[in-house]
């Protein structure tokens, strides 16, 4: 009779013990912090590459025109922070642009900075190395019932362009294997308003958080085009991401 009140009693405190592993095991994933947080991930590290990741960008657009990256939750995180931060104001548009917020330029730039150098020597290794200067890292919200933009190719001294649509429709952007007629060998286009003779099938629209990163006019080639895209009409609370260099 003892031993067995004494095996009961041990089984009984077994399972008591497990009860409480379970508790502090989901206690724990309670307040585990985003993925990605605890390893040491920061906002952007994804845009963060070496030089074979970017021969691999390179190739996707010059096959394709576009390359895309997934956004990691912590960069999502970091943006929609700042979006939904009242004590922020948006920065007033000013010569055609649009109401912004800083996304971390003094921060994140750099490091983005030297990774889209490296993509811009895979495109283009006939070019001498130049410095990359920001000419916009910020967050957009474009006032609701703005008409959309045409279509068009990034052009001026731009030389590289980053995309993300936060909330809201994505950019619009056409399949550039069907646009060939649009461009002359030298990569500028033939007319703009030739795309509107290309079928609208071939229009896609870029994810929600995913990095849609393209060339401009300003480098392109042969090889490499200038993407054809625009700005969907805008809805109430639509924000996108916008990075670009000269």
């Amino acid at each position: 009779m003892d031993l067995l009140l004494t095996y009961c009693g041990l089984k009984q405190l077994t399972n008591i013990i497990s009860k409480m592993g379970d508790w502090l095991s989901n206690a724990r994933s309670i307040l585990r912090p985003e993925a990605g947080a605890s390893d040491g991930a920061e906002p952007f590290d994804e845009l963060s590459i070496d030089a074979s990741t970017a021969a691999q960008w390179a190739e996707q657009i010059e096959n394709k025109g576009y390359c895309t990256v997934a956004m990691s939750k912590v960069t999502r995180q970091f943006l929609m922070q700042i979006r939904n931060n009242n004590s922020i104001d948006w920065t007033p548009a000013y010569a055609g642009g649009l109401p912004h917020k800083d996304a971390g330029v003094e921060q994140h730039e750099p490091k983005v900075n030297q990774s889209l150098k490296q993509l811009i020597r895979a495109l283009r290794p006939d070019l001498p190395p130049a410095d990359l200067n920001p000419k916009a890292f910020q967050l957009r919200q474009p006032p609701k019932g703005e008409s959309p933009e045409t279509w068009h190719t990034d052009t001026g001294n731009n030389k590289v362009v980053i995309l993300s649509t936060l909330k809201g429709q994505g950019t619009l952007f056409y399949d550039m294997d069907k646009t060939s007629g649009v461009f002359a060998p030298t990569g500028t286009p033939r007319g703009i308003e030739q795309v509107g003779k290309i079928s609208n099938e071939d229009v896609h629209e870029a994810p929600q958080s995913q990095f849609l990163i393209f060339a401009t006019r300003a480098i392109a080639n042969e090889s490499v085009k200038a993407l054809i895209h625009c700005s969907p009409p805008s809805t109430n609370g639509r924000t996108t991401f916008l990075a670009r260099w000269y």
